[in-house]
């Protein structure tokens, strides 16, 4: 799959290759044999993220192995996949759901687990949102890693059963201050508006910089839930490829698609990658976009996408070409000025 890389990220120094990983992909030994590295969407442990708390210190408590063992570490291992980097973003259950206070710090610091007991030392998310850029041997690829959970957070009243801010499921004195998240229930909403805020200005600093050939972006919740901001950002720096997960099914949109709310930028939506639950019934053959995971196949001129289910079959195969960012305008609206009613 794909060609091989010639230099390194800028971060930490692996050498990788493109490919969004399912917890099937056994079914397809040639495609994850060929692989460089994975990446994941989010949602890491469902339900409820890792089951201890945050502001906990992995390094003198130890990292909580009953789920990172079984979920991760002996779930995805063997050949092709062993010693390849894992990427990825956190997720609203990474969170806690419908709480703030589960241990997503501790997703974040198992990027630096590799001396612990039992960690294979793959697993990279060194942050809420990051930036690596990858050199393969004739062209290069920026991948943008973004938290978009503000999606999931509202008032402490209101949307009680998926509200990460909400008073029904969070103690009355909840807060993550030992880990620099929200000191307070009440600043809950605030605080993840906040860091949304700092995104919207980074992504644009990071875009306008950018010298790669393509721009593609990962992250939870598919665009869907901000097509005017997305469809903005796309057309003016030219992202050519986005993945997100949370909806629980596999998806491929091409740029061109009808259903595509982003003209012009391909969508894959990769959330039934973990086998907990789905949003549609499974075909016991795999014949369903019920679970499942995508190869991408990269090159100078064009990204081929290919959905495989967990039955191992190909649902879909979109070719992905380079988008050209829009002209500058001499005056552009401010990314504050078109946000949309979900921050």
């Amino acid at each position: 799959m794909g060609t091989s890389p010639l230099l390194t990220f800028r971060w930490q120094g692996y050498l990788v290759q493109f490919l969004n990983l399912a917890g099937h992909a056994v079914k397809c030994p040639s495609v994850v044999a060929s692989a460089s590295h994975c990446v994941q969407v989010g949602d890491n442990f469902y339900w409820g993220g890792v089951e201890t708390s945050c502001g906990r210190n992995p390094d003198v408590e130890g990292f909580a192995f009953e789920q990172w063992g079984p979920i991760y570490e002996h779930m995805y291992k063997g050949p092709g996949l062993d010693k390849k980097p894992w990427l990825g973003v956190l997720g609203n259950h990474d969170y806690g759901g419908y709480s703030f206070t589960a241990a997503w710090d501790e997703s974040i610091r198992y990027t630096w687990g590799a001396g612990a007991i039992d960690s294979s030392g793959r697993w990279m998310t060194p942050a809420q949102y990051w930036q690596v850029l990858v050199h393969y041997r004739g062209f290069s690829v920026d991948y943008y890693f973004m938290d978009t959970n503000v999606y999931d957070t509202w008032q402490i009243t209101q949307q009680m059963n998926h509200n990460i801010c909400g008073e029904l499921h969070n103690k009355p004195h909840a807060n993550c201050t030992e880990t620099g998240g929200p000191r307070s229930l009440s600043a809950c909403n605030s605080w993840f508006t906040d860091l949304w805020d700092l995104q919207v200005t980074w992504i644009e600093q990071q875009l306008n910089k950018s010298t790669a050939d393509w721009q593609v972006v990962v992250t939870h919740f598919p665009p869907e839930y901000d097509p005017k901001f997305w469809s903005s950002l796309s057309q003016r720096h030219g992202i050519d490829l986005i993945i997100a997960g949370h909806r629980h099914y596999q998806m491929v949109r091409a740029a061109e698609d009808d259903s595509n709310e982003i003209t012009g930028t391909a969508v894959i939506i990769s959330g039934g990658g973990g086998g907990i639950t789905s949003e549609r019934k499974p075909d016991l053959m795999g014949d369903d976009d019920a679970y499942g995971f995508v190869d991408l196949h990269l090159s100078k001129t064009m990204i081929k996408v290919t959905a495989i289910t967990h039955g191992g079959s190909v649902r879909k195969v979109v070719e992905v070409i380079p988008r050209q960012p829009a002209p500058r305008r001499s005056k552009e609206k401010s990314q504050y000025e078109e946000r949309s009613q979900y921050v």
